[in-house]
């Protein structure tokens, strides 16, 4: 329920906050031009995105992560990111409408979770399928710290210094409930003696990512929160080394990739859908949330094959000579 609270104000109360109007004019000489967003406008974009991936892997946790159950969770989730763009283009705002909002969608999260749950008998997905979700959940947990608005800090209108600090406690919640859901996901495969070293490692991810999330600090903390899952699971030590050597070797092109290929054009895509002011052409669209999942999927996935139990191969027996 929590995400869709965050999901509504953010829609509702600072998204028409931060949207710049569609003709700015120039105090001094008065001349009007088209007005134009910057790096990290559309924040309230990316929180939203957030809250609904947490909302998806909430379902997931719901439905004890059987096939049927995820696949209407991710259908539920595609609609609600078109729902989103949609009430974007609309300009929906106002306090009241964001406590509509957020009915709305906690009902919505109740109805698609229910549903879920309820799906025809269905065998929970693989061991090594809930890992790399699980992965990919605890690292939108390091990636959502990066989310920043556009103004110069630190900040000292009241006004400014209100949205940071809800953007930090957003920030806070989100990174807690993806950690809780993470472990969720792979309750069941936890060794017991990990738990309490892939939480502190979690941990540890999240505030690196909040302390380096304007520098390279926080591809560290990329890395260290997928690699969470393979130790709360019990991964030998020397795998656990061979995954996080792998990681920090292709986390840099990994996020170059999924940035500026995979998410740039997506985030100009949605500005456009949304009706939006687009971006400065110096500057960079960049959905964060969809980046995010992209990056933390990759590196769960290479996680997860590094440190995953090696099959025994079989051998032909030798057939007796007559």
């Amino acid at each position: 329920m929590a995400a869709a609270v965050i999901w509504a104000i953010a829609l509702a109360v600072h998204q028409p906050l931060m949207q710049p109007d569609p003709v700015m004019v120039d105090p001094t000489t008065h001349e009007t031009y088209v007005g134009v967003a910057s790096n990290n406008t559309y924040w309230p974009r990316d929180i939203r995105q957030f809250a609904i991936l947490l909302a998806l892997v909430g379902v997931i946790v719901i439905c004890r992560a059987k096939p049927r159950g995820i696949a209407v969770g991710a259908a539920a989730a595609l609609l609600w990111f078109g729902a989103d763009l949609w009430l974007d283009r609309v300009d929906v705002a106002g306090k009241t409408t964001a406590t509509w909002l957020a009915i709305a969608a906690a009902t919505g999260f109740a109805a698609i979770a229910t549903a879920a749950a309820r799906m025809p008998k269905d065998q929970p997905a693989s061991a090594g399928w809930r890992q790399v979700i699980a992965g990919s959940a605890a690292g939108l947990a390091a990636a959502v710290m990066v989310v920043t608005t556009p103004w110069e800090e630190p900040v000292v209108d009241p006004d400014k210094v209100a949205v940071e600090n809800t953007l930090t406690l957003f920030q806070v919640v989100l990174a807690v409930m993806f950690m809780a859901t993470a472990a969720g996901v792979v309750a069941e495969l936890f060794a017991r003696d990990r738990a309490w070293v892939a939480a502190g490692l979690a941990a540890v991810a999240v505030v690196t990512a909040l302390v380096g999330s304007l520098n390279g600090l926080v591809l560290v903390g990329l890395v260290a929160a997928p690699l969470a899952v393979p130790v709360a699971v019990g991964a030998p030590p020397r795998r656990l080394v061979g995954a996080a050597i792998a990681c920090l070797v292709a986390v840099f092109p990994v996020v170059v990739a999924g940035a500026f290929f995979v998410g740039a054009p997506i985030g100009g895509a949605m500005t456009w859908l949304a009706g939006n002011p687009p971006v400065n052409g110096a500057d960079t669209d960049l959905p964060i949330a969809v980046a995010g999942l992209v990056v933390t999927a990759v590196l769960a996935v290479i996680a997860h094959q590094v440190t995953r139990p090696r099959q025994p191969v079989e051998t032909l027996s030798t057939v007796e000579q007559m």
